[in-house]
C-alpha cells in the first residue's frame, strides 16, 4: 500500500495519533496524497536521524515539519495560477480540455494522466 493509504488506515483506526511519513516519493500526487490522508509530517528517506527525531517531536507536538524539498513543492503548489474553472469560459475560443491540459503540464502530469 503506499504512503497515503496506510496514513488514511492509520488515522482511520487511531485518530489521535500523528503520522510522520518516511519516504522515497516526494511528487505532488504522494505528498498531497498522504496529507490528504491526515499525515502531519513528510520527510524523504535521505533524512538523517536528527530531522526524524525533530519531526517525531514536532508531531507529537501537534506541528508539522517536511523535508527541504517537499517545502518548495508545497510552495510552488500555492503560488502556481489555478487552472481555469469548469464554468469559467476558456480563452480565445479554446475548449474546456485544450484550457485544463496546461495547468495540468504545470503540475508534471504525465501525457497518458
Amino acid at each position: 500500500m503506499d504512503d497515503a493509504e496506510a496514513t488514511a488506515q492509520v488515522t482511520a483506526r487511531f485518530p489521535d495519533t500523528a503520522v510522520v511519513v518516511l519516504t522515497t516519493y516526494a511528487d505532488d500526487e504522494s505528498i498531497a496524497g498522504a496529507l490528504r490522508a491526515g499525515a502531519r509530517s513528510y520527510l524523504t528517506k535521505d533524512a538523517g536521524r536528527a530531522e526524524i527525531a525533530m519531526a517525531l517531536r514536532a508531531a507529537a507536538g501537534g506541528q508539522a515539519m517536511f523535508a527541504p524539498a517537499v517545502s518548495a513543492r508545497l510552495t510552488d503548489a500555492v503560488n502556481r495560477p489555478a487552472p481555469p474553472k469548469a464554468r469559467e469560459k476558456p480563452p480565445d475560443g479554446l475548449t474546456q480540455r485544450e484550457a485544463e491540459v496546461p495547468g495540468h503540464l504545470a503540475t508534471g502530469r504525465t501525457n497518458r494522466r
